[in-house]
């Protein structure tokens, strides 16, 4: 009898074991104050601001997330690891954060639409370089060309934040497992 309760007990462990390890974390990000580049000047302005979230599982545990731990990296709510519309594209080629360290990454969007005035194919591109800029340029063949650039400089200041940990539907699952295992065990032990 006291076996039967040992393995329950191991079974137990294991199954919260898993369930913690499958955990995403939701971090929120800010940087202000950039040197702002564009057609009618350059001049640095300290409230100009990005914000965003990402969200990652640090499976190996080693307290740094890289581009393959990442599960979603949104700036202004685009999701730039997922492009679910027509005529857009977007991607992120390099990703790391660690407390030490700060947040860096590389990432675009990518957006091409036909323009209502003149029913030309426009396109605005966003491209994020962490630590370097962030640029968009708008080009279209009835429009005018547009561009700006907002640079890092070293009064730009990040905060990184740990919002949360999200259960990933792994955790439901195991959970869902769980639950029916309990009840298997307490409808056998009302059968004896």
């Amino acid at each position: 009898m006291k076996i039967k309760h040992v393995l329950k007990g191991a079974v137990l462990a294991a199954c919260c074991a898993l369930a913690q390890s499958a955990m995403a974390d939701e971090w929120a990000f800010e940087w202000r104050g950039f040197q702002i580049n564009n057609p009618d000047g350059s001049y640095f302005d300290a409230n100009f601001d990005y914000k965003g979230t990402f969200t990652a599982t640090d499976a190996n545990h080693d307290n740094a997330i890289t581009l393959e731990e990442l599960t979603s990296l949104k700036i202004w709510g685009q999701d730039l690891l997922v492009c679910p519309w027509e005529g857009e594209s977007c991607g992120v080629s390099a990703f790391s954060y660690n407390a030490a360290s700060g947040l860096q990454f590389s990432a675009y969007y990518y957006y091409s639409y036909e323009d209502e005035w003149s029913h030309s194919i426009d396109t605005d591109a966003y491209t994020y370089d962490a630590r370097e800029s962030f640029t968009w340029n708008h080009s279209g063949q009835g429009s005018v060309n547009e561009w700006y650039t907002r640079d890092f400089t070293p009064q730009t200041v990040e905060t990184v934040t740990l919002i949360s940990s999200v259960p990933e539907p792994t955790t439901y699952a195991m959970l869902g497992a769980g639950l029916l295992l309990m009840g298997a065990v307490a409808k056998r032990r009302k059968q004896s």
